[in-house]
């Protein structure tokens, strides 16, 4: 059920992300987006803040923010230079990398059965199908040169070896999901604005309500992810939690009327049925 909650408000988050990728590039960006993203985070410290670190999970803790750092500017990179469906999708097998390392982890004690992976597929298959249906019957589009296409890849790949570095954080107890991300959001912030020096001329009144918007979905989708982490796999967290696709195709059924396209009625009823084999695994 968190990674569900994790899909919904990552769902309404990336009905931002195109629109205000759009306002400047991913560098001018990226450190503001964290910064705010720490001030939002601040007031709630005093409750929920916890960490207790050693030597080892301090290079842990500092590989995790490292690869989640790269991941985010890929992330805006990828939604800058390719339009937003092509991105989805590529950003969508990120799961399928998660299932490829899952060997290298066994050591964290989940072992994934036949019925899980099964699912992992399923839900990734189903969520590119939807996805690719929303681009074969658009207008032509402006084309991407092929490098770019490796800012999206690369994102889901970076995301789900971080994944198993913060588990790690988790299963030793060294820090929990709320301060995880706190630490998260300065240290990127910090690091992005010394390395990119961004260009702030983009901000102003109406640019920061829309970051500040998305920023209220994006942390609410990432805790209760982390939160999934401590007792999940992270191939089937991630799985689940990259169904956020379907809130906007929901909507763009629902309150846009739009026609589904036979493709995406293939890729709803893959994940449908990957939602009953991991039910009954």
């Amino acid at each position: 059920m968190l990674a569900v909650f994790s899909a919904l408000s990552g769902g309404f988050a990336n009905l931002f992300a195109r629109r205000l990728v759009s306002v400047s590039q991913a560098r001018n960006m990226l450190s503001l987006n964290f910064g705010m993203m720490a001030a939002m985070l601040l007031p709630a410290a005093p409750w929920f803040f916890h960490l207790n670190l050693d030597s080892k999970s301090l290079i842990l803790l500092a590989g995790a923010i490292g690869l989640d750092g790269l991941a985010n500017y890929g992330y805006f990179r990828s939604f800058e230079r390719i339009e937003a469906v092509t991105a989805s999708g590529l950003l969508a097998i990120s799961p399928l990398f998660a299932l490829g390392l899952s060997p290298l982890f066994l050591y964290q004690g989940l072992i994934l059965k036949s019925g899980q992976i099964l699912a992992v597929g399923l839900f990734s298959f189903g969520i590119i199908m939807i996805l690719t249906g929303f681009r074969n019957r658009s207008l032509p589009l402006r084309s991407a040169p092929a490098k770019e296409f490796v800012f999206p890849i690369g994102t889901a790949f970076l995301f789900s070896i971080s994944m198993f570095f913060v588990r790690d954080l988790f299963l030793g107890n060294f820090l929990n999901p709320f301060t995880y991300y706190l630490i998260r959001a300065v240290i990127i912030c910090a690091v992005s604005w010394m390395i990119t020096k961004p260009d702030l001329g983009w901000v102003n009144p109406a640019s920061l309500l829309m970051t500040a918007g998305r920023l209220v979905f994006v942390i609410g989708q990432w805790l209760f992810l982390l939160s999934a982490l401590k007792t999940g796999h992270p191939a089937v967290v991630k799985a689940i939690a990259d169904l956020s696709p379907l809130v906007v195709v929901l909507f763009s059924w629902s309150l846009l009327r739009e026609k589904p396209t036979l493709l995406q009625v293939a890729g709803m009823m893959a994940i449908l049925a990957g939602g009953s084999v991991l039910a009954l695994s």
